[in-house]
């Protein structure tokens, strides 16, 4: 498998406040900190989490649950080389018998995007950029 970098860290939360003080009191920095926080990264040392309000979730990949510490907290995205690559990738996994919550989805934001469940039952993502 042609992985080019884990690329992104997403945790889904109930109080984004009280995860961001959490989260400053670990040493991480919020840059682009702002107002309407359903969606903030939180930096550390070449770290970055991305956090989303369970709501986000919800709405963006059309999946009705009750999104707690108990049922998808977090999700891995995992960066793909190539869009060709992607696509190999993508057909070995569903040989497997893992099925895509949705179809691929190339994104306004410039990326090729599908999301499955692994055996533990944790959202994983993969993408490429377009």
């Amino acid at each position: 498998m042609n992985l080019s970098e884990l690329n992104s860290i997403n945790i889904f939360v109930n109080d984004m406040n009280k995860t961001v003080k959490f989260y400053k009191l670990l040493g991480f920095e919020f840059p682009e900190e702002k107002e309407n926080k359903t969606y903030l990264k939180g930096k550390i040392k070449g770290l970055t989490l991305s956090f989303y309000a369970k709501e986000v979730f919800i709405e963006f990949f059309s999946y009705k649950t009750d999104v707690n510490a108990s049922g998808y907290p977090f999700s891995i995205a995992i960066r793909i080389s190539t869009i060709n690559q992607f696509d190999n990738i993508f057909k070995k996994i569903e040989e497997k018998g893992y099925r895509a919550f949705k179809p691929i989805e190339d994104t306004s934001w410039g990326q090729r995007t599908v999301f499955f469940l692994d055996p533990d039952k944790n959202l994983i993502e993969i993408n490429a950029i377009l």
